[in-house]
């Protein structure tokens, strides 16, 4: 396991895009210590940190962030949970 978070979207504007019908409500990122993602960027998936994770303001997740023992830090970010397949399944 990593101790460092670093991803494509550690930068500025990159963007994590799931294909072949994943869904972001299944997709689990494991982070061993900390972890950031940039300004601008997009993410999708339960990322889950030891530490602390840190959003860069613009960035936009459709799943969860998790940090176990310090804090998650958001600057003006859109997160959305993504239903699970359950959730889906009772939609009329």
């Amino acid at each position: 396991m990593a101790t460092t978070f670093t991803s494509a979207v550690a930068t500025v504007g990159k963007k994590i895009i799931l294909i072949n019908g994943d869904k972001a409500n299944n997709i689990f990122w494991q982070v061993g210590t900390s972890g950031t993602l940039g300004a601008i960027s997009g993410f999708e998936g339960t990322t889950m940190a030891d530490q602390s994770i840190s959003i860069g303001t613009g960035a936009i997740v459709s799943g969860r962030v998790l940090a176990r023992i310090a804090a998650a830090s958001f600057m003006a970010n859109i997160i959305t949970v993504p239903p699970t397949a359950e959730a889906k399944d009772q939609e009329p």
